[in-house]
């Protein structure tokens, strides 16, 4: 099935963005949500968008979201699709389950439901504005629970869209780089174990040399 632009994306998207937007396979999890797109989809782009079995259309896009202090509380993978092929009018947003995050901190920030309002639209087309124009992000309001007063605190984070598959390589290349790192470290250590068994080989073999010649002095007597 090949893509073609349903007016609903369109309104929140724009049909020139949605054309630069690469097209993928979906695969629906077992409720038939579209929960299983992957970070390896996206390759550099943050943006993926398509038709799944069920001619139902979808975009999907990588979401960070950061605190005040600029560290990343989360990076995850949400998909925007139609809920049933036969109406238009239920949109729906999904996590996916190969979201580095499993905390469903944006649709948190979207009032908990998983069907997309006005509201929810709105901050999506602003986040979309705020990404082509490159700035920073949007700051939303979130509520996390507090253990300690038992009550939800107001907090503020920063979301804006980012790259998945990116972020995967950039994981893949920071394990890479930290074994070449402990390999860097471990080459001294066994040089040391080398040299210290070279030492001990040398040491046995003045022993047995002494030793022969204690012999062939006694044999001379």
């Amino acid at each position: 099935m090949s893509w073609c632009p349903h007016p609903y994306l369109t309104e929140i998207f724009g049909d020139p963005f949605l054309k630069t937007v690469p097209t993928i396979t979906a695969i629906n999890g077992c409720t038939d949500y579209l929960d299983r797109v992957k970070p390896s989809d996206f390759k550099d782009t943050c943006f993926v968008k398509g038709l799944d079995q069920f001619h139902r259309h979808f975009v999907s896009f990588g979401v960070e979201i950061k605190d005040r202090d600029n560290t990343v509380v989360s990076h995850s993978i949400y998909t925007l699709f139609r809920r049933y092929t036969d109406t238009n009018s239920i949109w729906v947003m999904c996590q996916s389950h190969y979201s580095e995050d499993r905390k469903d901190h944006f649709n948190n920030m979207l009032r908990y439901s998983m069907q997309v309002t006005n509201e929810a639209q709105l901050i999506l087309e602003i986040l979309l504005c705020d990404f082509e124009t490159r700035k920073c992000g949007l700051m939303l309001p979130c509520e996390r629970f507090n253990h300690n007063t038992k009550e939800y605190d107001k907090i503020i984070y920063n979301v804006a869209f980012y790259c998945p598959a990116k972020t995967a390589m950039e994981q893949v290349a920071v394990v890479e780089q930290a074994a070449a790192v402990e390999a860097i470290v471990e080459q001294p250590k066994a040089a040391t174990v080398n040299n210290d068994a070279e030492a001990v080989n040398d040491k046995a073999e003045a022993v047995n040399d002494e030793a022969e010649a204690v012999v062939k002095q006694a044999d001379s007597l």
